[in-house]
């Protein structure tokens, strides 16, 4: 199983591979997504995101590897995730958008995306695709070619960087989305753009929230650009710098030379930097906006900025800022756009020379009437369309749910190839007329499997122009040409690239220009096609195609996976409630959805007024806004009721099924009677009695995995959410190692490495492997303050953006001496909570020397501290055995799916073992008394009695783990070779012992207590002994 990069992208990227990775893996994550509070622009602001992360954790993966992602929704949000640019081959479920191939992870609730990269090589990028939840909710997906970085089509380069160029609103962005729907206008522009989630020294209170990149003179740097923002396109340069674009949207170019790179959201580039200007100075990284729109339309005019400055010179002189191009040069964007070209290798797809299907689709904006959830709204409100077919979500099921089931009445197939109209489409004379109203609906465009398509991009000019990025779902596109003004097929055709078009998942349609691509549609099932602007999706701008089922088995759309969310209204479970709102009603006011829906809207209306008045933000509004729109979605309303005299307590009446009863029981609409004259609506999801008593019921059958039950001992409040993630990414790192144990032989990671650790021992192959996978899984968690390994000198401290809350120390392979006879070994840690003492930063003036002696104080401590433990252990089957504190529960490595899975619950030692366990080829050179008892054990005890049976492996892991479950004595004593014994306390014993004290057992060198013996330092071995007793 391959290792899993949590980490967050802003710092370089390493480029030390394993040499086993030309071998597919399973890479696994967990998403933890919630909200977090930080501080930008001098406010603290509460955002969503994931794993306590901004930017989110960059998922590293080499081509042919399988991506498994956990996605615990522990937001007030409906979350999906989308994995941008991924084909989503047998997998279309996973695709991510909201109601298209899935409904949404509900608050409280999770799901599992599982999908594999095949034919894929370059930077891509998550995000969530609900809402505008993804101006924070993102990260990169970095695919490396299969047999790493010497397969790359171009010049190795010395490191690698992911730059994630992001847009800030220093507000709560949901609510700036809300008012926008609930006005029927467009959005605020935003107050920032950001680089690696920092806006940079220009802006107010920023000089700490500033990214820097530290180069060494004269090497090569990849940068992975991704344009992450909402709503604009980005010009990206580097004073003093040059780049050479290798790659854009994951599909490799013919090098093109340039100083500025332009970059529309959804896309994304990688370019070579030579880090060849002069040490002696500090070189800005700067970005802002594009701007193609109409003259007159408001723009974010801000310039973010990083620091690029080299490591040989510690105090430079003031940063030089590059010569950003002016907000509308058009000519740079367009050359920068129409001058890539695909770079043609051997197996690459080429772009089809046959076409089957035609199609000019218009994009542009329009008008259409107030709905009756835009409370705000007066008269038309802002659309956006696609031939005229303003696009618009179901309610339930999702589309692909829709079509897989045949469910009729959520889509039509009836997209037209061609708008109703023909008109001079980028004459700003159209904005006039009829030609400004669009109307809404769910048209797909049916496909035939293995159909190639030509598509003509046409803007027009209706209410503004715009460059529209347009991004396809599910494929890659030729982008045959673009230009300007109105789309001539004579003239346009002799411009075509049939030979090696740019390939992209994103294109920039020009502002008031077209575009051509083909695609072919290999790719079974329903997929989106909108526009990146995000201003622009939520109005209409996108339609769906419809790829028919192929021939074979391998064509076919499979199954949706089991734990697949369900719609509210469908069989899912009850979200947390998000808003409530009441009001006083007569007794004799009929509790039906009219009711809800008035009083909502006499909520909206006053909140709006008092906010128009005290020039108060519209929150509250905003929030009235979004209730009157889940009134209108009845699958969204609960009624609780109460009397005057007992208002806080609040019950639901019933679950609602269907319009018919909004507010009250499967009955029909009935009075509240009093003394019960308060009414309270909440946003809630529905579930039936009969369900929840379903939920009730587990099957004889059900298991449960690692994921479930960390979730679960963080519900009891056992351990807190990052804790989860601490042991995920050791659970992963367990994993990895195993399959690495497995193949040793093959890998020739068998042997001796040809050095010794710290302790003095002959360090294995496979031991420095698997320290640097235990270590990098748990720098890249995002988690850990500090990690110490058996195999390392002294504790590391993770650097800042890395940086989480626990101290794990770890023996990463234990028992390695056994690795070339097949015998088990295991790995072994410990986690703490952080000592203050030892704090890193990327920016820290202090010395390496102070910071290692802080990180080795915050580690020395007491096994009574420890906070979690436990051990995996390589054998015939994979075992994990953990404790976080109440009681022992040993977990097994299902083969079959990859997963830990539950398997022996609050384990404890058993009081009549009979079995002793020491290395007695050590017997001479033990203490006599040791000796002695030792001799006693192979006395019968008794009449009748049995001798104690000897069982030592010389693994402590494999040891410890016979002892566990079957009793006895286990002993590493000191002898006179090593006088104060061999295992180490902090790596190997304090761990043991507190496990082996939660199974009822002791952990003791003879005299004191393990958990109570303080290491002096981090290498300090003593004798250990395992008993019951």
């Amino acid at each position: 199983m391959a290792m899993v990069r949590f980490g967050l992208p802003l710092v370089l990227l390493g480029l030390g591979f394993l040499s086993c990775c030309a071998e597919a893996k399973v890479v696994e994550h967990t998403f933890s997504v919630g909200n977090y509070t930080v501080r930008r622009l001098c406010n603290n602001r509460v955002i969503t995101v994931v794993n306590k992360m901004f930017p989110g954790p960059t998922i590293s993966v080499h081509e042919g590897d399988t991506i498994i992602v956990h996605v615990i929704n522990e937001s007030p949000y409906n979350m999906t995730i989308h994995w941008h640019g991924i084909f989503q081959i047998r997998s279309q479920w996973a695709d991510g958008p909201n109601l298209v191939t899935q409904c949404p992870i509900r608050p409280g609730n999770k799901y599992t995306y599982r999908f594999s990269i095949t034919g894929q090589e370059g930077t891509l990028w998550w995000h969530a695709h609900v809402s505008v939840l993804r101006a924070t909710v993102y990260g990169p997906l970095i695919i490396r070619p299969r047999a790493g970085r010497k397969a790359y089509p171009f010049p190795k380069p010395y490191k690698e960087a992911a730059i994630l160029l992001g847009e800030w609103w220093d507000a709560n962005v949901v609510d700036v989305s809300n008012e926008a729907l609930a006005t029927g206008q467009l959005p605020n522009i935003s107050d920032a753009f950001t680089i690696n989630g920092k806006p940079g020294d220009l802006y107010r209170c920023s000089n700490k929230h500033t990214f820097k990149l530290n180069v060494v003179h004269g090497r090569t740097y990849l940068l992975r650009i991704i344009n992450a923002a909402l709503n604009n396109q980005l010009f990206f340069k580097i004073a003093g710098h040059n780049f050479t674009v290798v790659a854009t949207d994951a599909s490799y170019t013919v090098p093109f030379p340039t100083d500025t790179i332009v970059i529309a959201p959804g896309q994304t580039v990688d370019a070579l930097m030579l880090a060849g200007a002069s040490p002696d100075r500090r070189y800005y990284i700067a970005a802002r906006a594009f701007i193609s729109s109409s003259p007159g339309s408001a723009f974010d005019n801000t310039t973010t900025t990083g620091i690029l400055r080299y490591k040989s010179n510690d105090k430079p002189p003031p940063a030089i800022m590059p010569a950003l191009p002016a907000f509308n040069d058009t000519p740079t964007a367009y050359r920068f756009y129409s001058n890539l070209m695909a770079l043609l290798r051997p197996g690459t797809p080429t772009v089809p020379l046959t076409v089957d299907e035609r199609m000019l689709i218009t994009v542009g904006l329009g008008l259409v009437p107030c709905a009756a959830d835009q409370p705000l709204c007066s008269g038309q409100a802002f659309a956006a369309s696609m031939n005229n077919v303003s696009f618009q979500l179901p309610t339930a099921p999702s589309v692909l749910e829709a079509r897989f089931r045949g469910i009729p009445g959520v889509y039509t197939r009836d997209f037209p190839d061609q708008p109703p109209v023909a008109f001079d489409y980028t004459n700003p004379s159209v904005n006039t007329g009829p030609l400004v109203f669009t109307a809404k609906g769910l048209k797909a465009k049916p496909l035939r499997y293995n159909a190639t398509v030509e598509v003509v991009l046409q803007n027009t000019a209706i209410l503004t122009v715009d460059n529209h990025p347009i991004h396809l779902h599910g494929f890659n596109l030729y982008l045959l040409a673009q230009g300007f003004g109105n789309f001539n097929a004579t003239e346009a055709v002799k411009r075509y690239n049939l030979v090696n078009p740019q390939t992209r998942n994103t294109i920039g349609v020009p502002a008031g220009g077209w575009a051509v691509f083909r695609f072919r549609a290999n790719n079974p099932g329903i997929w989106l096609m909108h526009c990146h602007l995000d201003v622009h999706l939520p109005i209409g701008l996108a339609t769906v195609f419809d790829v028919d089922d192929g021939p074979t088995p391998e064509t076919k759309l499979p199954p949706p996976p089991p734990d697949f969310p369900r719609c509210s209204g469908i069989g899912d479970p009850t979200p947390k409630l998000k808003l409530i709102f009441t009001a006083h009603l007569s007794p004799s006011t009929a509790a039906t959805s009219e009711s809800c829906f008035q009083l909502s809207k006499s909520i909206t209306t006053n909140a709006a007024k008092s906010a128009q008045r005290d020039k108060a933000p519209k929150s509250a509004a905003m929030a009235a806004a979004a209730a009157a729109a889940a009134v209108r979605n009845p699958t969204h309303l609960l009624l609780s009721r109460s009397s005057s005299s007992s208002s806080s307590s609040r019950r639901p009446l019933s679950a609602i099924p269907k319009p018919s009863a909004f507010c009250s029981s499967k009955k029909a609409p009935r009075k509240i009677r009093a003394p019960i004259p308060t009414l309270h609506c909440a946003i809630a999801g529905t579930e039936s009695p009969e369900a929840a008593t379903a939920t009730k019921k587990r099957s004889s059958f059900a298991i449960q995995t690692l994921t479930t039950w960390l979730l679960k001992q963080e519900q009891a409040r056992n351990i807190d959410a990052e804790l989860t993630i601490v042991l995920s990414s050791i659970s992963m790192a367990c994993k990895q190692i195993a399959s690495l144990v497995q193949r040793a032989g093959i890998s020739n990671l068998t042997g001796v490495q040809g050095a010794v650790n710290v302790q003095g021992e002959d360090q294995k192959k496979l031991d420095v492997v698997s320290n640097e996978v235990f270590s990098n899984c748990l720098k890249s968690s995002g988690r850990t303050k500090i990690i110490a390994s058996e195999e390392e000198d002294v504790p590391v401290a993770v650097e800042e953006s890395y940086s989480g809350n626990y101290i794990v120390v770890f023996d990463p392979l234990d028992g390695s001496s056994n690795i070339d006879a097949a015998v088990s070994t295991g790995s072994i840690f410990g986690i703490y909570s952080p000592y203050d003492e030892c704090l890193a930063d990327v920016d820290d003036d202090s010395t390496l020397d102070r910071t290692e002696e802080r990180c080795v104080v915050s580690v020395c401590q007491p096994g009574t501290n420890l906070l979690a433990a436990g051990y995996c252990m390589y054998s015939s089957s994979v075992i994990l055995a953990l404790t976080v504190g109440n009681g022992v529960f040993i977990f097994n490595l299902d083969p079959l799916y990859g997963e830990f899975v539950l398997t022996q619950v609050d384990v404890k030692i058993p009081r009549a073992g009979k079995i002793y366990s020491f290395n007695e080829g050590n017997y001479l050179l033990w203490d006599e008394r040791l000796r002695a008892y030792v001799d006693s054990l192979k006395e019968p005890a008794g009449a009748g009695g049995k001798p104690y049976s000897a069982r030592y492996i010389g693994s402590l892991v494999g040891d410890f783990h016979r002892t566990l479950l079957y009793g006895g004595i286990y002993g590493y004593p000191r002898d006179q070779k090593s006088k104060n014994g061999k295992l180490r306390l902090l790596y190997e014993c304090a761990p043991m012992s507190f496990i082996a004290e939660q199974a009822g057992g002791k952990g003791s060198d003879g005299h004191r207590r393990i958990l109570d013996i303080k290491p002096e330092e981090v290498t300090n071995s003593l004798t250990y002994y395992l008993t019951i007793d």
